[in-house]
């Protein structure tokens, strides 16, 4: 049986090396490492992306209703429009430098909207009656 001990992703020119440090039952350390493209990344970072919420899930089994979520605070968002004039592109930067960007078609960026308001409201109250209490 092994155990994951360490996990490095760098720039390498082009491309980039995956580290992988795996420790054996015996206690030997062996390092592995992958040269990946940039498209091979950017797959990685979208399949990481959409498995988190099962990992999570599988180690924080829901409980009432509520699923454990990996959350990431906002520092800065950027809005624009794409190249062709069809979508808003919404990016969000978190504290450490990484971005994530969104495209969101018209009507996606209305319900957006809709919905963003409406619960920004109930959050304002919910912690306007919490003040005063």
């Amino acid at each position: 049986m092994s155990d994951t001990a360490g996990l490095d992703l760098v720039k390498d020119g082009d491309d980039f090396i995956l580290s992988v440090i795996v420790i054996n039952a015996k206690g030997r350390r062996r390092k592995s490492k992958v040269r990946l493209t940039e498209d091979q990344v950017l797959t990685l970072a979208q399949s990481s992306s959409a498995l988190r919420g099962d990992i999570l899930l599988r180690r924080n089994p829901a409980t009432a209703g509520i699923d454990a979520v990996l959350v990431t605070p906002v520092a800065r968002i950027g809005l624009s429009e794409d190249a062709i004039g069809q979508n808003l592109l919404l990016t969000l930067a978190a504290p450490n430098g990484g971005r994530l960007t969104f495209q969101l078609s018209v009507p996606i960026a209305e319900l957006l909207m809709l919905t963003l308001g409406a619960e920004l409201a109930d959050l304002k109250e919910k912690m306007n009656n919490r003040t005063q209490n």
